[in-house]
């Protein structure tokens, strides 16, 4: 964990598995969002690292930082009232956003987070870099990925409904395996496999911002800021397959 003031909420011997699981498996980044209140630097421990910053109430509230955790792991959000009037801004290096952006001939990626939705009805974007793209936590109970291609076509990848369940702990992967004319998107929830979402037709390569946010935004009267709480978001290259998902997964337990 990053230097700062003393996290009161701290575990004295915190899990390192996940963690030490992810980075075995070679990230472009890693935030684990476990800085302690008073350092607004979001450590990204990848291979090709571009640190975030805590923003807004994550910067000015002492209850959005260390009040709550996911899996035991110290995590963004307040323990009632989730990520409110807040967001990790976290900047995508050139060298992320090629690799983000390829698909002439293939495109292969994952996202991979840790998530704790404190309740139900709203839209909660998690991760995002609109546009042109977003992973958002659905009214239905579901995840939704959306993402455009440079030619503005868009693929969408949805969970199965009611993959998702108030007051409990979440680990998250989203990965997509294919070619320029065959893609096929799945989602993994807690190491088993939720739906695929297969699309052909010709991919440009993904549109890509310079930037994500992450934990940024609730259709919850406007609000900035997820209605929950988030840890541990992994971007890949690749896709990192169903036997690296489940031993992420298993390594939070």
């Amino acid at each position: 964990m990053a230097t700062g003031i003393v996290n009161p909420y701290a575990l004295a011997t915190p899990n390192t598995r996940y963690r030490d699981a992810v980075l075995a498996d070679n990230p472009m980044s890693l935030w684990m969002l476990d800085e302690p209140y008073g350092n607004d630097v979001a450590t990204d421990q990848g291979n090709s690292p571009s640190n975030g910053t805590y923003t807004g109430a994550l910067s000015t509230s002492s209850t959005q930082r260390g009040s709550r955790t996911i899996f035991g792991l110290d995590a963004i959000g307040n323990a009632t009232t989730g990520v409110k009037g807040g967001y990790v801004h976290c900047p995508l290096n050139n060298n992320n956003q090629s690799k983000l952006g390829r698909g002439y001939s293939y495109f292969d990626v994952s996202f991979e987070f840790l998530l704790h939705v404190d309740g139900l009805g709203h839209e909660n974007y998690l991760l995002y870099g609109w546009s042109p793209w977003y992973i958002l936590f659905r009214n239905t109970n579901r995840f939704e990925g959306r993402f455009q291609s440079r030619t503005a076509q868009t693929d969408y990848a949805r969970s199965a409904y009611s993959a998702i369940s108030a007051g409990t702990d979440y680990h998250c992967v989203l990965m997509v395996s294919g070619t320029n004319s065959n893609r096929t998107w799945y989602w993994y929830v807690n190491g088993v496999l939720s739906s695929t979402n297969y699309y052909a037709g010709a991919w440009a390569g993904m549109s890509v911002q310079s930037y994500l946010k992450a934990g940024g935004w609730t259709t919850s009267a406007g609000s900035t800021g997820i209605y929950g709480g988030m840890a541990g978001i992994a971007i890949y290259d690749y896709s990192i397959g169903s036997t690296k998902a489940l031993a992420h997964y298993n390594a939070l337990l």
